[in-house]
């Protein structure tokens, strides 16, 4: 349980902190123009809620597949095996988006793109703990 537990924090943690800095240093720059008023402002925290459950339910998607799925060699194969896996199904997702939306369909997918990115560093080192906590017990 504890196992399971660090992963998912580790997960958690890396996930949300570089998500933010992907928006602020990276999105929003790149994909602004082009997401317009779409984009919610750093300063309007109304779907805050909201993004936390999905970070929580994507960090309990990469507990489950780094602790119960892939068990490839080596925690740095697993985790970039993990994250890339995430990374794909994001980028898919921001895909679909604009075809039953307003989006627009390339600052959309480029977010995804972006936005995607730390789930692959997110899954590193939460497959690092993994590891770590199994060669303690």
């Amino acid at each position: 349980m504890m196992r399971s537990g660090a992963v998912f924090l580790t997960f958690f943690i890396v996930c949300f902190m570089l998500s933010g800095a992907a928006a602020a240093l990276l999105i929003v720059p790149m994909f602004g123009d082009g997401l317009g008023e779409m984009l919610r402002p750093a300063t309007d925290g109304s779907a805050f809620p909201s993004m936390i459950a999905g970070f929580l339910i994507f960090s309990a998607a990469a507990t489950a597949f780094l602790l119960r799925g892939w068990t490839g060699s080596g925690w740095l194969r697993r985790g970039l095996y993990v994250g890339v896996g995430l990374w794909v199904v994001i980028i898919g997702q921001y895909a679909i988006l604009p075809g039953w939306s307003t989006l627009p369909v390339m600052p959309t997918i480029g977010s995804g793109i972006v936005s995607g990115l730390p789930a692959i560093a997110g899954a590193i080192a939460a497959a690092f703990v993994a590891d770590r906590l199994v060669a303690k017990s």
